[in-house]
């Protein structure tokens, strides 16, 4: 049938239940809170968990069509709330959210399916607010960056893959602001200048191995 979704409940008397879903509108519902399993068409588990009038409540577990454990959520009142880890099709951990109310929040762990570490950082409001830190996947440090509302904002520095410094300097808003410095993979500054809302302004320097500086390109 077009646009219904059927899903077998197992009540606490161990009794079968049969809730139909139409156009995203339940038709039917028990008032007690009662475990609920949901299945792909070819019958391989989907989702389980508890569901009252409110919604989901407390440990949900998601599957992969292949069985494969897909995320572990916490709900209350149907909306997520807690403890959100989701998993790679190998097992490993993909990523370790929190939630309150729907909204991420507070600490936030992303990883290769290696296991290293590929991103943290803080979510305020479901927006990136303060350091976030990115890696590669040899563990050596990406990124170390400040956000502000979900963009960056504040002091950044890049690195290469080898873990020499790339280049460093200020954001405002997501554009570049004020003094920047780019380096060589020797760890040598070897650009300098100024940007002003994302472009480049006065004088941009090249800077020689013996640290002096020669006027590479004046910008309006």
């Amino acid at each position: 049938m077009n646009n219904e979704i059927y899903t077998k409940t197992v009540s606490r008397w161990n009794a079968w239940l049969w809730v139909v879903v139409l156009g995203g509108v339940l038709l039917a519902q028990s008032g007690f809170a009662q475990p609920v399993r949901d299945y792909y068409p070819d019958g391989t588990l989907r989702s389980e968990g508890v569901s009252d009038t409110m919604g989901r409540r407390g440990e949900w577990r998601f599957y992969y069509p292949t069985g494969q454990l897909n995320a572990v959520e916490q709900y209350q009142n149907g909306l997520l709330s807690g403890l959100s880890v989701h998993y790679f099709h190998g097992g490993g951990v993909k990523s370790e959210e929190y939630y309150e109310v729907d909204v991420l929040t507070d600490s936030a762990f992303y990883y290769y399916e290696t296991g290293q570490l590929h991103r943290s950082g803080v979510y305020v409001d479901g927006l990136y607010e303060g350091v976030w830190l990115s890696f590669y996947s040899n563990g050596h440090l990406k990124s170390r960056g400040t956000y502000h509302l979900g963009e960056p904002h504040g002091s950044w520095e890049v690195y290469r893959e080898d873990g020499t410094l790339k280049q460093k300097g200020d954001y405002h808003h997501n554009l570049e602001e004020g003094f920047w410095q780019f380096y060589d993979k020797e760890g040598d500054v070897s650009f300098e200048g100024n940007y002003a809302q994302g472009k480049e302004v006065g004088k941009w320097y090249r800077v020689t191995k013996k640290g002096k500086r020669k006027l590479y390109q004046e910008y309006q």
